[in-house]
């Protein structure tokens, strides 16, 4: 404007109008696309409810779910679950906050500063939570009646179980007609009970109770296979280690079929196995002394694929090593079981 000589009055309009037709739509853009780029709250509300329903485990963490929906939603400054119910959505000062119901029907939620700070509630935020929580209630309808028909389900098949063949299984016990007969009948009967107690989503037993079982029932086949038992869990820290019902029964068949097949292919004189804690984490070592071939060149079986199938259900890691291709000294494979955090309580249960 300077250089070609233009009035004051005729330079500041030229400069508002560059302003205007370049400077903000330009910033505008900028700002949505490249610095703070944001999508429709419909597009993000449907990918995240859709991955909260299907990795949700239970109705009631997909009930606490919905406040993080929200918060990926809105991008609020803060989020708050009070306690008392509310029926309807509010805005609050002046648009700053907004009130809505939580999916549990107990509490409410309240937003703060939608966009970090940047934008206000309104109208149409209303309408689009009724809308999304009307569609997050039926979800939960959906999970609740799934839930419902699985524990049903679980129910008619324990009583399947213990009323048909856990009888069976009973009579066969007593009519068997030789003693070896009787312990295949017992062997089968307790594998129907460890089904049945499986089934059981609720149940929880220490750690403590479940290796003195252990213990037993691997100290009756060694001894019948005229093979020596070392037992360690000295190393355990003071502390009741709670395990669930499906890690109890998967625990069982790792260990059983673990022992099964030391005996079977090791022919080993000792088993030793030891309990402890290494990196804040639960181990169970089992160490044999006898034949030993590097586990990379084992066959794959069934017996070997069921122990990663069963490991990985309830997130325990399966490392095996041959003691001859080690440093040290002695022979065998040694078995590392690493469990995944478990529940702990302090007090030991009456």
């Amino acid at each position: 404007m300077y250089l070609l000589n233009i009035g004051p009055l005729e330079t500041l309009g030229a400069a508002m109008i560059i302003t205007a037709w370049c400077y903000f739509p330009i910033r505008q853009w900028l700002w949505t696309k490249k610095i703070y780029p944001r999508t429709s709250p419909t597009s993000d509300f449907f990918p995240l409810l859709t991955q909260s329903y299907i990795s949700s485990p239970s109705a009631v963490h997909f009930e606490k779910s919905w406040p993080d929906i929200l918060a990926n939603i809105y991008l609020p400054l803060s989020v708050q679950i009070q306690q008392q119910p509310v029926e309807t959505i509010d805005l609050s000062n002046h648009g700053l906050t907004i009130i809505l119901p939580a999916l549990n029907k107990q509490q409410h939620v309240v937003l703060s500063g939608k966009e970090k700070g940047a934008k206000l509630f309104n109208k149409h935020d209303v309408e689009f939570i009724e809308a999304a929580l009307a569609y997050a209630k039926n979800c939960l309808i959906w999970k609740n009646n799934r839930e419902e028909g699985a524990k049903q389900e679980r129910e008619r098949i324990m009583r399947d179980l213990h009323d048909d063949v856990g009888a069976l299984l009973l009579t066969l016990i007593h009519k068997a007609e030789s003693e070896e007969s009787a312990v295949l009948a017992r062997n089968a009967l307790k594998g129907v009970r460890d089904s049945i107690y499986s089934l059981h989503d609720n149940d929880f037993i220490t750690l403590e109770e479940k290796l003195s079982s252990w213990r037993e029932e691997i100290k009756q086949r060694t001894d019948a296979a005229h093979v020596n038992l070392l037992w360690d869990t000295e190393a355990l820290r003071d502390g009741t280690y709670l395990l669930s019902s499906r890690q109890v029964i998967n625990l069982d068949r790792i260990l059983r079929e673990s022992i099964t097949n030391i005996m079977k292919h090791a022919d080993p004189k000792t088993i030793s196995l030891c309990v402890y804690e290494h990196h804040n984490k639960l181990q169970i070592r089992i160490t044999d002394d006898g034949i030993s071939i590097d586990p990379s060149l084992w066959q794959a079986n069934t017996g070997l694929y069921n122990l990663h199938v069963r490991a990985g259900e309830i997130g325990v890691e399966l490392d095996w090593i041959s003691l001859e291709s080690t440093s040290g000294p002695g022979k065998g494979t040694r078995l590392t079981i690493t469990l995944p955090n478990m529940k702990t309580n302090k007090c030991t249960p009456s």
